[in-house]
């Protein structure tokens, strides 16, 4: 697993969901402003370039102030200049996706694929992932129902086919898919069950299973528990042989690290003292060296994010 080796202050009195690095002076984290007693009502990017975190405005989400809440859930990098965020709006009774793309100087919006126009309910996607070809990957679920009266129905894939996103309807689960770490189009990470969630609401999912994607067909490689029991916050994969997740258990609030290598799972010690002593986690993410970068949070009433690096040198 190597070493947790530093921490870096972020801002406060917001909420973090995704964090995407590229190397140790060029990571994006996103999520959303959350006033108090009041649900979110602006999205966040923030950008850091080694010495601090700035937040980066985008004219593109000024299409998005009609509706609210409005979050982006997720962030996925290939490049300085290729960076991926999934964000959530609400049309009448439920969420839509879109997606925002910088070229490295300005941001541009796709709209998401239409996902409940043969069923009834709600559908978005939750996480995005890129592989090691340059491939981007979304992964979510719909919904049966609405509101409280909801059920989670299956998963969802979909793809970036270089002019919009599309529905890959080969790689459905049966339930919705909660994160992804793409290595290669057939060797994919997936993990099923957990929170399957939209900023101001959502659903558990159980059980919570890790499933690798073949090119043909989703097998669950472990199953973690129930979501009452664990909650999984991160998933990378560095290779075919080299994959992570963490999260916590609920009854301990204790965190974990499982580390795939080859074979099996198994599970890793947590670090030095002091470090990933929090359930906080919320995200993992692989820089281009090999490193692994998980952003920590202490919570709105401690008012300071951590980002922890392990480093490959």
């Amino acid at each position: 697993m190597g070493v947790l080796c530093r921490s870096v202050p972020g801002r406060a009195a917001t909420w973090l969901t995704s964090v995407a690095a590229l190397a140790s002076d060029d990571v994006w984290a996103v999520g959303y402003f959350a006033p108090a007693r009041r649900l979110p009502e602006a999205p966040l990017i923030e950008h850091w370039n080694g010495r601090s975190w700035s937040l980066r405005p985008t004219h593109a989400l000024t299409r998005l102030k009609a509706v609210l809440p409005q979050s982006l859930a997720s962030v996925a990098a290939l490049a300085p200049d290729d960076v991926w965020v999934l964000g959530h709006g609400v049309r009448g009774a439920g969420p839509f996706d879109v997606f925002l793309h910088w070229n490295g100087a300005s941001w541009k919006l796709f709209p998401g694929p239409d996902l409940i126009s043969t069923r009834p309910g709600s559908a978005w996607m939750q996480a995005l992932g890129t592989d090691h070809r340059g491939r981007v990957w979304a992964v979510g679920g719909w919904v049966r129902g609405q509101g409280e009266a909801g059920v989670p129905g299956g998963g969802i894939v979909e793809r970036w086919n270089g002019r919009q996103w599309e529905v890959d309807r080969h790689s459905a689960w049966r339930k919705p898919l909660t994160m992804v770490a793409p290595v290669a189009p057939g060797d994919v990470w997936a993990i099923t069950g957990g929170s399957f969630a939209i900023a101001g609401g959502g659903y558990g999912v159980s059980p919570v299973q890790i499933l690798h994607w073949n090119g043909r067909s989703w097998r669950v490689e472990l199953s973690l528990g129930g979501q009452s029991s664990v909650i999984p916050t991160g998933l990378v994969a560095v290779s075919a042989d080299d994959a992570y997740v963490i999260g916590h258990y609920s009854a301990t609030q204790q965190p974990f690290i499982k580390h795939w290598h080859g074979t099996r799972w198994r599970s890793l010690p947590l670090g030095p003292a002091g470090h990933m002593q929090r359930q906080g986690s919320i995200g993992l993410t692989v820089t281009s060296d090999g490193s692994i970068a998980a952003l920590d949070t202490e919570g709105v009433t401690d008012r300071a994010n951590f980002l922890w690096l392990r480093c490959q040198h």
